[in-house]
């Protein structure tokens, strides 16, 4: 997208009226890229989400056994502490990356209507977008949910002391 501005951009600089043709090739090489764009989240946002919903849960699984495991209260109540701050951290990456990727979504959105093959791509784009905020939003309250059952774990534990 940025590529493509810079020639509309440069097209301008040079005083030249705006050309149809040429605007409709810059929009049209556009609708190609983001399309591109679209065909390959298509095919990552499912494995994505399947990949993320096993991580979390065996990573809940493998927290959930550190007590079976452990020399002592005290150093399970500190593998779970660290556990749940690592579940808390992910969480806040993935909420920050979906700001982001909401923020491209909504710049996508806001490009006004163009070519044909332009604004079939803008839509599946957007379709495919959604999608992906979708699972991140579901991936976010996994880890909410990891976070409650370890938190309710090492409710049972004493706190380590300092």
């Amino acid at each position: 997208m940025v590529e493509r501005t810079a020639e509309f951009k440069e097209m301008q600089s040079r005083g030249e009226h705006l050309d149809l043709k040429v605007a409709k090739r810059i929009c049209n090489t556009g609708a190609g890229d983001l399309e591109a764009y679209a065909a390959i989240m298509d095919a990552e946002v499912p494995i994505f989400a399947a990949r993320f919903k096993d991580a979390i849960e065996s990573y809940a699984k493998a927290v959930a056994m550190l007590p079976d495991f452990s020399s002592g209260d005290a150093g399970a109540a500190k593998q779970l502490d660290d556990a749940i701050q690592t579940a808390a951290g992910l969480r806040g990456v993935m909420d920050e990356a979906a700001q982001s990727l909401a923020g491209f979504r909504q710049a996508i959105a806001a490009l006004p209507r163009m070519t044909t093959q332009y604004n079939r791509a803008k839509r599946h784009a957007l379709s495919i977008l959604d999608t992906y905020l979708g699972e991140m939003k579901s991936g976010s309250n996994r880890l909410v949910e990891c976070q409650k059952v370890l938190g309710a774990m090492r409710a049972e534990l004493p706190t380590p002391s300092t």
